[in-house]
């Protein structure tokens, strides 16, 4: 019974992050903008397509919120421990990107009328797919074991 339960936990915690992720387009935003990032040593800008809720810090891309993306589906197959998060050279979210062995950056948003926000994100480069660490972690930590 106490597996039957934990199973049924795990299955709706995975579901949960599905459905933050895919949130009705009222409570997010999706634009073609772009993100700045640094790469060698120069900051870069990409034009790409995400959603995002300023409310809840999600930034998340256009193909994750359609449900089929390379990071939630290495995210939901994992299952995590406390110290999966801990490293003493980066932060928790980087941790949290190696762990899925995805790429860690820290990215600037350009949100329309030039407004942005700072922030990091895992990316999958099989798909171009990314979501912000910060959701990833909190339902990471949801599913620790």
């Amino acid at each position: 019974m106490l597996k039957f339960t934990f199973l049924t936990l795990l299955i709706l915690s995975n579901t949960q992050l599905q459905a933050q992720i895919r949130k009705p387009s009222s409570e997010m935003t999706c634009i073609d903008g772009s993100v700045r990032i640094l790469e060698s040593g120069q900051l870069k800008d990409f034009k790409e397509k995400f959603c995002y809720s300023l409310k809840e810090n999600i930034f998340v891309s256009d193909n994750c919120i359609k449900g089929d993306c390379g990071v939630l589906k290495k995210f939901l197959a994992k299952d995590f421990k406390g110290y999966d998060f801990f490293s003493p050279y980066s932060s928790p979210g980087f941790k949290l990107c190696d762990e899925l062995g995805l790429k860690a950056t820290v990215v600037t948003y350009v949100l329309p009328n030039s407004k942005t926000f700072k922030s990091d994100m895992c990316t999958d480069s099989s798909d171009d797919s990314f979501i912000n660490t910060n959701t990833l972690g909190e339902k990471a930590l949801e599913k620790v074991k």
